[in-house]
């Protein structure tokens, strides 16, 4: 067939289309029949069109597979890439990308970087770890910004985030706001340390507050501390039998009653361990 297509291609005065009609094979009548062909006019014109068309349809084909090679990034750039490293402002864009993405993973990521490198020393930081520590809605990126701004050490804005994180409805936030209010040291973190101690439901919380409040030589802290002794966990108990020993230098093991006649009687309860140090 593609002969009789290129007897149609001669100049003006070619074969004409009766003609090669008749020399087509069966086959070929057949199929340009089921097609729906006219062969007067219409098909003289669309077979002189592919005539023309058909010779410079591989320079098109080379063309276009040229360009799109010429897209396609070469595996050595790429890997120069990954190499290099990454500008402030890049990173600067992968931090706020995790921070703002609906997976909890990649914002409990996003919150992790914040205590890490220059990020940590960022103005906007402390403020960004408060919003996440009270305002997200998953359990494990709230724990992430308490601990991360505890290890930051920031004075401004932790004592009122650990007031409210400190009754959060996961334990496991409220763990990490035991271990900030640890090593506060003003009146404001033994008090919520000793409200933990004294309600809370889980008993692990409750020890790590009564392990906790070792660090303070306040005499509401020893009585909050004698207290404990009566809870029905003995990881309590001995959380707080720990830091009564390490408060006074006394030793009246588990005896409630031993301890605050003890205390009653004395006028300095920390004076004994103090010397021992």
């Amino acid at each position: 067939m593609l002969k009789h297509l290129a007897k149609l291609g001669c100049g003006g005065g070619g074969i004409g289309l009766d003609w090669w009609f008749r020399s087509a094979t069966y086959q070929e009548r057949v199929m340009l029949k089921f097609c729906g062909w006219r062969f007067k006019g219409t098909l003289k014109a669309v077979l002189l069109m592919l005539v023309a068309v058909l010779p410079v349809l591989p320079a098109v084909f080379f063309v276009g597979c040229q360009v799109a090679h010429q897209d396609e990034p070469s595996p050595i750039a790429a890997l120069i890439q990954k190499l290099l490293p990454e500008s402030p402002e890049q990173k600067r864009q992968k931090l706020m990308a995790k921070l703002g993405s609906p997976d909890a993973d990649l914002r409990r990521e996003g919150v992790l970087m914040l205590g890490e490198g220059e990020a940590a020393g960022w103005k906007a930081t402390p403020e960004i770890l408060s919003i996440m520590a009270i305002g997200d809605t998953e359990a494990q990126v709230r724990a992430a910004a308490v601990g991360v701004l505890v290890r930051i050490d920031d004075k401004e804005r932790l004592p009122d985030v650990l007031a409210k994180t400190s009754q959060d409805v996961s334990a496991l936030v409220r763990l990490e706001s035991v271990a900030g209010l640890s090593s506060g040291g003003d009146d404001g973190s033994m008090n919520l340390l000793v409200n933990m101690l004294n309600r809370d439901t889980e008993s692990e919380i409750r020890g790590r507050a009564a392990a906790a409040l070792g660090n303070y030589q306040n005499r509401r802290a020893v009585q909050a501390l004698i207290a404990a002794l009566d809870d029905d966990d003995f990881g309590v108990i001995y959380q707080a039998e720990q830091s009564l020993r390490k408060l006074t230098g006394e030793d009246f093991a588990d005896d409630g009653r031993l301890w605050n006649e003890w205390l009653v009687g004395t006028e300095e309860p920390f004076a004994k361990a103090a010397a021992e140090k």
